[in-house]
């Protein structure tokens, strides 16, 4: 994913690509900082391209745990005897790699504010009492609640929020009942995220603070924060994964064929749409446009095997799309569902 992003970001021709970044980051090549910001994006995708594995622990840079960030308590000496972490008066303390963590916000069973639970965890703080460890040297907790695909009330139908990546979300077709936010629990988000963290050597964090996470708190993020906040750079890279599979962020450009009020009416519905993250192909089959507002008003739940297919195969064109975003905006919003990573 991150390698993905870095090839879109280069484009100067994907225009779909570049419209995303100016959503999410509030960049466009017109900026006159648009290469400098966008060099500092890309070079953070490109750190994490290039890692590579190695079973030298003290030599390592970043290491993966997937352990809950347990700890030992010298109040409770019975359980969780001989973890990495300790629990101390000022602080928690991992033994095994001389790393630093909060009291108050520690580990896989933190819960914020808005009670969003951590898929993961990456610490940055280092106890530098140990001279032969990697002075560079950082942790991520892979928390049980990303590895379950999350504990959020998510709709009865799983399927439509993957958890891992399997080949079959390629031939989906994302536009009718999905959203960006429909990778809420994505796992390879989740790595990437962590990884934004730790290649950014804390740099880059989860901020504003309690409205950091999920398409709409990405997607509201003002340009300053959004360079900062780890889960914009992972939504970008998911963008960067669907736009491989032929999908991009519905844009509201109106045709100009349009009257002053109907572009009025346009834009209103596509921006909800952008809200809600809503995709559509990059490409567009030739077909004949024509007006086709009543399509939406296909039945939801009954609709026929050939409705289903007639809806599925115009949608993918663009032309068509506008004359069904008046109808359709209550059946396709997408879903408001966060987690925390």
């Amino acid at each position: 994913m991150a390698k993905l992003a870095t090839n879109r970001m280069a484009s100067a021709t994907d225009t779909d690509f570049r419209n995303i970044m100016k959503v999410i980051f509030k960049i466009k090549p017109t900026d006159t900082d648009f290469i400098a910001n966008s060099t500092e994006i890309q070079q953070r995708f490109y750190q994490i391209q290039i890692l590579t594995e190695t079973n030298d622990h003290k030599a390592s840079d970043i290491r993966f745990y997937c352990d809950e960030d347990q700890f030992f308590d010298p109040k409770s000496p019975k359980v969780n005897e001989g973890a990495r972490w300790q629990r101390l008066s000022d602080r928690m303390w991992d033994k095994e790699n001389m790393i630093v963590g909060s009291l108050t916000t520690f580990g896989c069973s933190y819960t914020d504010e808005n009670g969003d639970r951590k898929g993961g965890a990456t610490y940055t703080t280092k106890d530098t009492r140990d001279k032969t460890q990697n002075p560079n040297r950082i942790t991520i907790t892979m928390c049980k609640y990303a590895l379950d695909g999350g504990v959020a009330p998510l709709p009865s139908e799983p399927r439509k929020f993957p958890v891992v990546y399997q080949t079959e979300l390629s031939t989906r077709n994302w536009a009718i009942g999905y959203s960006i936010q429909n990778f809420a629990v994505f796992l390879p988000a989740t790595i990437v995220h962590e990884l934004i963290h730790a290649v950014s050597y804390g740099y880059v964090l989860d901020v504003p603070v309690g409205n950091c996470y999920g398409w709409k708190n990405v997607r509201k993020a003002s340009k300053e924060d959004a360079m900062r906040n780890a889960d914009s750079h992972a939504m970008l890279a998911v963008w960067a994964l669907v736009a491989n599979w032929g999908w991009t962020l519905i844009r509201p450009n109106p045709p100009a064929r349009y009257s002053s009020s109907e572009k009025k009416d346009y834009m209103k519905c596509l921006d909800e749409r952008v809200k809600s993250g809503q995709m559509r192909k990059y490409s567009n089959p030739p077909i004949t446009s024509r007006n086709l507002r009543s399509l939406g008003k296909l039945e939801k739940d009954g609709r026929t095997d050939v409705s289903k297919r007639v809806r599925e195969f115009l949608e993918g064109d663009e032309k068509l799309l506008d004359s069904l975003m008046f109808s359709t905006l209550s059946e396709t919003g997408g879903y408001e569902y966060t987690t925390s990573y």
